[in-house]
């Protein structure tokens, strides 16, 4: 791929989920529950901070204490979640989703 498609929207969901929308069409939500271990990632461990999440100015989901994830990790996580047949943690789709799974409204 020459250029990773950028990520356009995120939004926090409960539960540590988040949920994300790229510029191919591409959109899913990713289950950060087993990401957050560590000092680092320490405060997102509390819902009201992870709430938090904001995109960046380059494009990558950002917290308030300056921590982020690679989109292009993202993208290719919620690819690899539409071709699984369970997706377990992970759900993705192209085009015509949006908000939470099941369909809601976040943060």
């Amino acid at each position: 791929m020459d250029k990773w498609p950028r990520l356009i929207a995120v939004t926090a969901c409960p539960d540590f989920r988040i949920f994300l929308r790229f510029d191919d069409g591409l959109s899913g939500e990713i289950d950060l529950t087993n990401a957050l271990r560590g000092p680092v990632f320490e405060p997102l461990r509390d819902p009201a901070y992870f709430a938090k999440v904001r995109l960046s100015d380059y494009g990558a989901p950002v917290w308030p204490n300056g921590l982020n994830l690679a989109p292009d990790a993202l993208h290719e996580r919620l690819l690899a979640a539409g071709k699984a047949s369970a997706g377990v943690g992970h759900r993705a789709s192209r085009d015509g989703d949006a908000g939470c799974w099941p369909k809601t409204t976040c943060g």
